[in-house]
């Protein structure tokens, strides 16, 4: 039998805890995983042993739902769930939980709802706490994925109120709900109120004196990418001039951004989104239409 002051020497030996551990012990389960009966056992591991590890607040938990979201281990969003639903789950836990959430193909309304609420708490408390706004921006793009409708007014309140990378975030998620086949619940009534909240957020960034000329911005090309796939054909001309804008006097990746919503822009409007670049270019035989149009082509989504 090992005595207690074997086993206080042994701990005292034992080093500071590595995060890089956490990224380590997911590649041994994956490739582990990937084998007929290791994938079983960790799927009954996280059945018997989940509950409990949440509870202790273990932080390699978060290592084993991330394998089982790369190996979707049937039952884990039921999982994810409940992590999610618990409120004192140790925070790098529920962050990994909100990240790969969207990654499972849900479709009952009752869990997207719970799912919906217990992201929104998570993200509103990182929010609020010093030095934990990166999570929030982590689990962001899963909100439109996993809410959609639900979550359209709490989405525009982040363009209107949030710092940057909040909304850069936001941003993203929408672009991947908008663009993902088949689009589901998904109008042109969201699709207007989310543009119009996209625009007014756009401008006050262009408008803003704290924007540095020669700083990139991830939040403008976002905001921009994001107008392709969301625009109404109500707001088809000023979308086509913010575009046309963007790629004129293009820094950083704001050119590539304007290619890419123009690309989308097309494929939803067709001869209507192409008319409107035109007209916001100065017309079809303008020379920076016809720079536009050409690379307008070459780009693959």
């Amino acid at each position: 039998m090992v005595s207690r002051h074997s086993k206080a020497r042994r701990a005292r030996k034992v080093g500071p805890f590595r995060p890089e551990a956490l990224g380590e012990l997911v590649q041994i389960l994956v490739k582990e995983g990937s084998k007929k009966k290791s994938r079983t056992a960790l799927h009954e591991w996280l059945q018997e042993y989940g509950n409990s590890w949440l509870v202790e607040k273990r932080p390699a938990l978060a290592s084993v739902i991330e394998a089982a979201a790369q190996l979707s281990l049937p039952g884990t969003e039921r999982f994810v769930a409940k992590v999610l639903a618990y409120k004192h789950a140790e925070s790098n836990v529920a962050s990994i939980a909100a990240q790969r959430v969207r990654l499972f193909p849900i479709t009952d309304p009752k869990l997207k709802k719970e799912l919906w609420q217990s992201l929104k708490y998570w993200i509103e408390s990182w929010l609020e706490r010093p030095n934990a706004e990166e999570l929030a921006v982590l689990a962001l793009p899963s909100v439109p994925i996993i809410a959609q409708s639900d979550a359209v007014p709490w989405l525009c309140e982040i363009f209107r109120d949030r710092p940057r990378r909040v909304a850069w975030s936001t941003a993203l998620g929408i672009l991947e709900w908008a663009s993902r086949k088949p689009v589901r619940d998904f109008n042109d009534e969201i699709a207007e109120v989310l543009s119009t909240a996209v625009i007014s957020r756009y401008h006050r960034e262009i408008e803003s004196p704290s924007l540095e000329a020669d700083q990139p911005s991830p939040l403008l090309s976002a905001l921009v990418w994001v107008l392709g796939a969301t625009s109404t054909e109500k707001q088809l001309s000023e979308v086509a001039r913010i575009l046309a804008d963007s790629f004129q006097r293009a820094q950083n990746l704001e050119d590539a951004a304007a290619l890419r919503a123009g690309r989308l822009l097309v494929r939803r409007w067709r001869e209507k989104g192409l008319q409107a670049l035109s007209a916001a270019f100065g017309g079809c035989d303008s020379n920076e239409f016809l720079r536009y149009n050409a690379a307008l082509m070459l780009v693959k989504q």
